[in-house]
């Protein structure tokens, strides 16, 4: 809840006296001229794609913002590149070049990351590109012409001798720039049959026509019904796939609302030889498929249609982002009225906004794929459909991340699976004050949690740089339990609890991170640092592509585990909210020797993997972020509290991005 001081009420009493009647005529408004027809649900979007360089292979993501140039999410645009054949200035695509589906690319910090099968990967500094200013100019359907900036030498030769080809060149089409373009998208009344064309100029990067293509799950299968071989939507390269209508329901969209965004169709998509494509193989169909097989039952109805797309079949809808709204005579003199009682509130709204709130946005990013809790320090997760976040870390009734932890009762010095791997098949189960321990070979043991606290028995324990933090000695049994499984004399196992004595408050360092580092401050259990350590999907898929042994995400022992974003996007989040859950993120985590622990054998690897492969590609960049986290590789990131609330698995995931990387 937000206190407000008299100024701030006397503000906000201005703010909605003005406010007042503007919203009522508004919604008067919105009543009587709002389009008869409504807005009816269709389906859900089954995948988002983004294609950086024209007919190269997509980026799957979990989100994207539409924007009047098309998709983009961070970095990425789509079709924001395009290969030119010098001698004759045209595009160069799939169509001619299939390879060109097996090309990959990614962006970061302002360079574009091209691989392509057999080569090594070729870095371009785009910031250099644009400040170069070498300038093509190139032409594609209808022979229109577009400018984008020469991405260089190194990139083309790579390009080139990929495709056995001379003189190609990569160009790139920077959003804000303003380059020549012939290519601005103006529908004509020959695209649809009986339906009115929307009135709209559309620009785009190197697509081929609009900013959006949209397709269908319904109508691809309905095509695969009607053929030998089945083909994947790949082959159709959309932005955005639809499930859950009808077969060709497209045909029939005028507008289309996803969210806040909203799109207007303007086009069907008659479809080329690119679709005959096979995004695995890299080589077209022999049988001319599927073109050939929709040439029999979707070509444009007999007409203007049938003039315009000739015998290219149609499959998906072209779209472009509705901004714009016309206005008669009449509507603009209610506008503005409206204006004259809005105008205050509307310029005191933005001021206060502006100074209040951070200007970035909440981007869906992926969804929780799943959640832990690990009572014991070190010991096997208890995996969980929810818990709360809370200000010290996960809870979920009596279970508690890290409350207990292993020390040795002569130093105080705490034991953890990097000495021991063997803790991590130690199995914890609490219940009605009880903790209940299983270890391989022996029966469950019990621990009356009440009684532990009762007896206040306390041993200081010492942690990382010799900070102490307090807990209590569960007892002799369960000390004489696990000192005999790890083979070691006199340990004990301790458990915390909130207001015990703790040196180990996080305060973070502003040299954890380049980009401004929150001030805060958080406590928690026996956590080596944060209350909560978040790890991607992308990320590991990303590790174990360069692994010849595949580790699991049980190796890097997360609280809360996100899929669907881009492998290392969390680098960038500075903070996330899930539900009603809002985090921070203040810190990289680096990582040590226990990610070498196997969690299903309890073996340290030999080979000193995950942890060696990290080390090549995963070290803090140069400079104060080195100096701190030394030669300890980043994978996941810690958070603390803002808001406590639960969250759940296949909850969406939502995040402010940092300004950089890191």
């Amino acid at each position: 809840m937000i206190e407000l001081d008299t100024d701030e009420k006397v503000f906000m009493g201005c703010m909605v006296s003005s406010f007042l009647v503007y919203h009522t005529i508004r919604q008067i408004y919105a009543y009587v001229h709002a389009k008869s027809q409504e807005w009816i649900p269709i389906g859900t979007v089954k995948s988002l794609h983004i294609y950086p360089i024209k007919s190269c292979k997509p980026i799957d993501l979990f989100a994207f913002k539409c924007t009047e140039l098309g998709p983009v999410m961070g970095e990425l645009e789509d079709r924001a590149f395009v290969l030119v054949d010098m001698a004759t200035g045209k595009f160069v695509t799939g169509r001619t070049q299939p390879k060109l589906v097996h090309m990959e690319c990614y962006m970061v910090d302002g360079i574009l990351e091209v691989t392509v099968p057999g080569k090594p990967k070729v870095s371009v500094d785009l910031k250099k590109v644009v400040k170069n200013g070498q300038i093509v100019r190139a032409a594609w359907l209808m022979d229109l012409k577009q400018d984008g900036f020469d991405c260089g030498d190194e990139i083309s030769e790579l390009l080139c001798d990929f495709l056995g080809e001379k003189d190609h060149r990569l160009i790139f089409n920077k959003q804000g720039e303003h380059l020549y373009t012939e290519r601005t998208c103006a529908p004509t009344d020959e695209w649809w049959d009986k339906n009115p064309v929307p009135k709209r100029r559309d620009d785009s990067q190197f697509t081929n026509l609009a900013p959006f293509l949209i397709c269908t799950d319904a109508s691809m299968r309905d095509l695969n019904e009607k053929m030998e071989k089945k083909i994947s939507i790949s082959q159709f390269r959309p932005s955005i796939e639809i499930e859950g209508c009808p077969a060709w329901d497209e045909d029939k969209w005028a507008e289309l609302r996803i969210g806040d965004a909203h799109l207007e169709c303007m086009a069907a998509c008659p479809r080329c030889v690119m679709t005959t494509v096979n995004p695995d193989t890299a080589e077209k169909s022999g049988e001319n498929q599927p073109l050939k097989a929709m040439r029999g039952f979707r070509v444009a109805p007999e007409g203007s249609m049938r003039k315009m797309y000739l015998d290219n079949p149609i499959f998906g809808v072209y779209a472009g982002l509705e901004t714009k709204m016309e206005l008669d005579r009449e509507k603009k003199i209610l506008i503005g009225c409206l204006a004259s009682s809005f105008i205050f509130y509307h310029t005191a709204r933005q001021i206060y906004t502006y100074i209040n709130a951070k200007s970035q946005e909440w981007v869906p990013i992926g969804v929780v794929k799943s959640l832990h809790i690990y009572p014991i320090k070190s010991c096997k997760p208890v995996d969980l459909f929810a818990f709360k976040c809370t200000k010290t870390g996960p809870k979920m009734g009596e279970l508690e991340d890290r409350a207990f932890l292993l020390v040795d009762e002569s130093t105080g010095r705490f034991i953890t699976a990097r000495q021991k791997p063997k803790l991590v098949h130690v199995e914890t189960h609490i219940e009605n004050e009880t903790l209940e321990i299983t270890v391989p070979g022996n029966i469950k043991l019990v621990v009356d949690l009440k009684k532990v606290v009762e007896n206040g028995r306390i041993i200081r324990a010492s942690l990382f740089d010799n900070l102490q933090q307090d807990g209590y000695d569960c007892g002799d049994d369960v000390a004489q339990l696990l000192s005999d499984y790890i083979e070691e004399p006199n340990y004990r196992l301790i458990l915390y609890k909130e207001g015990l004595y703790t040196e180990r408050t996080c305060v973070p360092d502003e040299d954890w991170w380049n980009t401004p580092v929150p001030k805060r401050k958080d406590d928690s259990g026996f956590t080596d640092l944060a209350p909560f350590l978040i790890a991607t999907d992308a990320s590991l898929k990303a590790l174990n592509e360069r692994l010849d042994t595949k580790v699991t995400m049980r190796n890097f022992r997360p609280s809360i585990y996100i899929e669907g974003c881009l492998p290392w996007d969390e680098d960038k989040w500075a903070e996330i909210r899930i539900g009603d859950a809002h985090l921070e993120c203040f810190a990289p985590c680096t990582r040590c020797v226990l990610t070498t622990v196997d969690p299903e054998k309890g073996e340290m690897s030999k080979e000193n993997q995950p942890l060696k492969k990290l080390r090549e590609f995963r070290l803090a960049p140069e400079g104060k972020m080195r100096k701190a986290h030394k030669d300890s590789p980043v994978f996941g990131v810690y958070a603390g509290t803002v808001k406590e609330a639960y969250i759940h698995v296949g909850q969406t995931a939502y995040a402010r991005y940092k300004p950089s990387v890191f």
